[in-house]
């Protein structure tokens, strides 16, 4: 019996082996080679050190700047008993209230000071401060958490100087989200917790975390009741920041102007009220500088001449600018919106006379920086322009890029005016002002001013290749090109529902229209699959493709959405000559006429269909050139009755 095993040991040892030798350079190994360095791996891992040694723990060091003077407006009462007990710890050892916290976690949303209070502590008992950032402590080797830990606490005990241990986001090494097979933040945690045991009287460790419901429970527990609150700054801290920011850099601003921006700053941190006071005096620096150098130009000592003098001044409008534009998620008023639109024209030297208030009321629901990327677009289109500054410049700015207020008909139409403005037309069949009304109906989903643009720049390269001016085709043309990117195609599924790739979740019953048109997309459908909205992985340009479904092939077909948007006659007839110019074909302009007649009520994707099964059926029959037949025997299949006509003229009108 034991021979029997020791052979199937050496069966499967000698299988394995070949499996090894089969890969790379093992080829010409022994398996007792390879042996060996599967146990050398083995023991690497296992001896793998963690990332922070004693020497680099001094890295983490910082000298505490911070005290409790330099922190504006209320200190927790927790923090300040904490300092206390520390700074009299004989007096409460005789009094028998030895109990000083050797550990606090800090809560609350980010940049409300809770590194400032664990530097502060620091620095009123005259300790060490050491700041880890919790994403140092844990890295993809096994065992570096736990490791890292202990490697801070050891140095710090061998140092034998009292400190502060400052461990930041604290949620990154304890997060009750994350599952790993290594259990790596479960050892790190249990690890800190020993630690924490200890109760070393030289050390005492801040937790902070802006997320305290990821926290593991283990950590909840510990600090049920030493856990300390950070929010955000009620109106009195935010006023006395304010304040020592203006005092600080000697600006002299009403007290009273200061008492109502820190009413419009609620819900900003501390952080926050330091990032815009900084603004606010850049902004002023930047408006006034030309001033500045001029001033300073003129005087040989300005040090000596004006210490005592502000050189350029700070108002409430510089404030205003920079609470906004130093935060994403405050809307201007439409008073405030006047005074951004005035603040960011004035800065890029744009006049904006009376059209601020258009402008402004135009904006609404726009933040700061929608704001300003106007304004950005409004300068590169009139830098790039041959032509002076004019209200339709600011029309294309601020219809460019944003997708907040999309442009109606008068004014997309107004914006293919502009974009055409000064190009050579050489128009057939309508005005300029008729096309641009087509144009501006067909581009009623969702254009942004950089799409219609595309449009006239597609027209532009199509006439050069001519060699040409801009016709009607060259515009229409880019048109279709710019419609088929941002169609949006539709999955039928098997209950004859379809749903669009933007919104998986609406479900619209197809029409029986629909079905006659395309017939064959609810042929071979199992009934099983329900409405199961597959999520359309191919190109609008293909006809369908694949979904995979409780392990069963899935065919999803494609259509394209903008079926309320059918072309005339005459655009059909444009956009079929387009469809035919790549494809080898013994079309008159007749027959082409008469399925431009025949497809009325049809959209431009169905169109392409036609053609393009048109040229499948030409290449199936080995036809050198697809003919009128072809086409007769595709549009019978999309329920077209198509005949040639004997048509006396072409469409000249591309509007009816």
């Amino acid at each position: 019996m034991n021979i029997k095993k020791i052979y199937l040991f050496l069966i499967i040892l000698l299988f394995a082996s070949f499996s090894f030798a089969m890969e790379g350079d093992l080829n010409d190994l022994s398996w007792l080679e390879i042996a060996q360095m599967e146990l050398d791996n083995a023991s690497k891992k296992k001896e793998q050190k963690p990332d922070i040694t004693s020497d680099s723990v001094e890295l983490f060091k910082r000298i505490p700047k911070v005290a409790f003077k330099d922190i504006k407006g209320d200190i927790p009462e927790e923090i300040t008993r904490i300092v206390h007990k520390i700074k009299n710890r004989n007096y409460y050892q005789q009094c028998g209230l030895d109990d000083t916290a050797h550990e606090v976690l800090l809560v609350g949303p980010p940049g409300t000071g809770k590194s400032s209070l664990a530097e502060a502590i620091a620095t009123e008992t005259g300790r060490d401060f050491y700041k880890l950032p919790a994403s140092s402590l844990i890295t993809s080797y096994q065992g570096s958490g736990s490791g890292n830990i202990k490697a801070v606490f050891e140095h710090v005990r061998k140092a034998g100087r009292p400190s502060v241990i400052f461990i930041d986001e604290v949620d990154g090494i304890s997060n009750s989200d994350i599952k790993s097979n290594s259990y790596e933040t479960d050892r790190t945690v249990k690890e800190l917790q020993v630690q924490l045991d200890e109760q070393d009287p030289l050390i005492i460790c801040v937790l902070a975390t802006n997320n305290f419901e990821q926290l593991s429970g283990a950590l909840k527990d510990r600090f049920a009741h030493k856990t300390i609150n950070v929010p955000l700054p009620n109106y009195g801290k935010r006023l006395a920041i304010l304040k020592y920011y203006a005092e600080n850099r000697k600006l002299n601003v009403g007290k009273d102007f200061l008492s109502k921006l820190a009413k419009l700053t609620d819900q900003l941190s501390c952080r926050n009220l330091e990032k815009l006071s900084e603004e606010a005096f850049n902004i002023a620096f930047e408006q006034q500088f030309d001033s500045i150098k001029k001033t300073l130009d003129k005087e040989k000592e300005p040090e000596t001449q004006n210490k005592n003098n502000q050189l350029f001044e700070i108002n409430d409008v510089h404030y205003l600018v920079a609470t906004y534009t130093t935060q994403n998620t405050k809307l201007p008023s439409l008073a405030m919106r006047v005074v951004l639109l005035n603040y960011f024209f004035k800065k890029k030297k744009l006049g904006l006379g009376d059209n601020i208030k258009f402008l402004a009321k135009k904006t609404e629901s726009f933040l700061a920086k929608d704001i300003k990327a106007i304004v950005d677009n409004i300068r590169d289109i009139v830098d790039e322009n041959k032509w002076p500054y004019c209200l339709k410049d600011i029309y294309a700015g601020l219809y460019y890029d944003q997708t907040i207020n999309f442009a109606d008909s008068f004014m997309r139409r107004t914006l293919f005016e502009y974009y055409l403005n000064g190009k050579s037309l050489a128009l057939e069949h309508c005005t300029k002002e008729e096309l641009c009304s087509v144009l501006a109906y067909y581009t009623e989903d969702n254009f942004t001013g950089r799409e219609i643009s595309e449009i006239v720049n597609i027209a532009i390269e199509l006439a050069e290749l001519e060699n040409s001016n801009i016709k009607e085709k060259h515009l229409i043309i880019g048109l279709y090109k710019e419609l088929m990117k941002k169609a949006k195609p539709y999955v039928i599924s098997s209950n004859l529902h379809y749903h669009c790739r933007t919104s998986p979740a609406e479900r619209v019953s197809i029409s029986d229209d629909i079905k006659q048109i395309l017939p064959n997309a609810f042929k071979d459908t199992d009934s099983r699959f329900g409405s199961y909205a597959v999520t359309p992985l191919i190109e609008e340009e293909k006809a369908f493709g694949f979904e995979y479904f409780k392990g069963k092939k899935y065919e999803a077909k494609f259509m394209d959405y903008r079926t309320k948007l059918q072309p005339t006659w005459g655009l059909r007839f444009i956009i079929l000559q387009y469809f035919l110019e790549e494809i080898p074909h013994g079309l008159s302009i007749n027959q082409i006429n008469s399925l431009a007649k025949a497809t009325e009520g049809y959209s431009w994707y169905l169109l392409k269909q036609i053609i393009k099964q048109s040229e499948d059926c030409a290449i199936a029959e080995c036809c050198e050139k697809l003919q009128f037949k072809h086409l007769i025997n595709i549009a019978y299949e999309f329920n077209i009755d198509l005949k040639e006509l004997d048509l006396d003229k072409l469409p000249t009108c591309i509007i009816s």
